[in-house]
């Protein structure tokens, strides 16, 4: 898979817990509702970098790598090799990693937890799931709390029509062909599924009459066609 992290372009000397709306404006009528927001003038622009997690060499455990950092300042993007801050940089012998989002009012977005081995990771996931979450219940070692104007997403490559993308983690068949543009209603009479399994692309066998398939999460490296 793949992880997107979306971060604010403050100018500089400005504090990561800066407000980035000046203004909130809401207006609707019915179920219709619409929002305006108006940034302050610290807010530059954003950037999205992109990593890759990858299986170590030793087969043991995975290694999270950057592979750049788009940064969008009103209409011009410059693509760079690094983030400015990268959250995943943990000693080398990192190897298993957990992503807590926050599920209560608190300062930070999520927290990012490494660990050695998996047994490692598992006690100080539940050391740190004890009461309000914070890195100080790990001394702060290979914890990293992440702000709270920043975004991280993980994404898994799926290949539509011959062409590979990357989808949120989660996102079900139907969520790929709302993606992609295509009514499901469209697509059912012709849809292909391919899934890995043991090493080998199946076919998923599926009755076209019933729209269950369309529930069915993908978890990376499926392969949908319906042209």
């Amino acid at each position: 898979m793949n992880i997107q992290v979306v971060s604010p372009i403050l100018r500089e000397g400005v504090g990561t817990d800066t407000p980035l709306a000046e203004t909130v404006e809401t207006s609707g009528k019915g179920t219709s509702l619409s929002v305006r927001l108006s940034s302050t003038a610290n807010l530059l622009g954003y950037e999205t970098a992109s990593y890759a997690v990858r299986v170590k060499p030793s087969g043991i455990g995975l290694s999270i790598v950057p592979l750049y950092a788009d940064r969008h300042i009103g209409a011009q993007t410059e693509r760079r090799a690094s983030p400015a801050q990268d959250y995943f940089q943990f000693p080398s012998d990192a190897a298993f990693y957990r992503v807590f989002y926050e599920a209560q009012e608190t300062e930070y977005a999520a927290i990012i937890v490494a660990a050695r081995t998996l047994v490692d990771l598992e006690q100080r996931s539940k050391i740190l799931g004890m009461g309000t979450a914070s890195c100080k219940k790990l001394n702060n070692e290979l914890c990293v709390a992440v702000p709270k104007q920043v975004a991280i997403n993980g994404l898994v490559p799926v290949t539509v029509n011959g062409a590979q993308t990357l989808v949120a983690w989660g996102t079900n068949i139907g969520g790929v062909l709302r993606a992609a543009g295509e009514r499901e209603s469209n697509a059912m009479p012709r849809l292909q599924v391919h899934k890995t399994y043991n090493g080998k692309l199946v076919s998923v066998e599926f009755d076209r009459a019933n729209s269950a398939v369309l529930n069915l999460i993908v978890s990376g490296g499926e392969v949908l066609s319906w042209k």
